[in-house]
């Protein structure tokens, strides 16, 4: 099993299990509408990946406003987003990656999902200040700074 394929596995594992909550899958990024914005989780491979076992990856966290024009110059998954983080810190305060072996393909998927389930029921208190700053084309960090307002 190579470590692409470890990939692959735990993205199927939570898609079955995101589904059923309202989120679609596009490549390697989870998406769900909440009216006001759009959520979206890219599982993203890290750079120092090897190609043998462990495959790294983070959970990156985005919200797009449809209402707003998305950001000049931005690409990929972050051109859908006027406000960008690392999931796991919205959820525990420190960013730590996910390490995925042939062994614990499972486990991980479900770190993932819990990772996502607790990282989209905190975003609603976060994004006060976030909407008026993507109305002036301004990208904005998940969390935002505690002394940030609107």
């Amino acid at each position: 099993m190579t470590v692409r394929h470890l990939g692959s596995e735990v993205l199927k594992l939570a898609h079955a299990k995101l589904k059923p909550l309202g989120f679609s899958k596009n490549g390697q990024t989870f998406s769900r509408n909440r009216h006001e914005y759009v959520e979206r989780f890219l599982i993203l491979g890290s750079q120092w990946n090897s190609g043998d076992e462990p495959w790294l990856f983070s959970v990156e966290v985005g919200v797009f406003f449809p209402d707003v024009p998305p950001l000049a110059g931005a690409k990929g998954f972050w051109k859908h987003c006027h406000a960008v983080g690392n999931a796991v810190r919205l959820v525990h305060e420190s960013a730590h990656g996910f390490e995925v072996r042939s062994t614990n393909i499972e486990a991980i998927a479900a770190d993932v999902v819990a990772t996502i389930e607790s990282a989209s029921d905190a975003l609603p208190a976060l994004l006060g200040p976030v909407k008026p700053r993507a109305m002036k084309q301004l990208i904005s960090p998940l969390p935002v700074p505690n002394n940030w307002s609107v």
